[in-house]
């Protein structure tokens, strides 16, 4: 099942590897419910509960998957 979901938000653009990802805008309804959900539980579950930005390296790292603007 977990699968399933993982598939049907695929955006299929890259990894980390990858340059920055860009989207169109408007966003699509389905993926801009899933960014509101998701950015939710980014903010509990990987910064909090992970402490993702909690050494300078971790934060720079973060910075680089960041558009140049953020979303509307």
């Amino acid at each position: 099942m977990r699968s399933a979901v993982v598939s049907y938000i695929n955006l299929g653009v890259g990894n980390e590897n990858a340059a920055k990802m860009s989207l169109q805008y408007p966003l699509h309804p389905r993926l801009k419910k899933t960014y509101n959900y998701l950015t939710t539980k980014f903010h509990e579950i990987i910064i909090q509960d992970h402490d993702l930005l909690s050494l300078e390296t971790h934060r720079e790292k973060f910075l680089t998957f960041l558009p140049d603007q953020t979303l509307q």
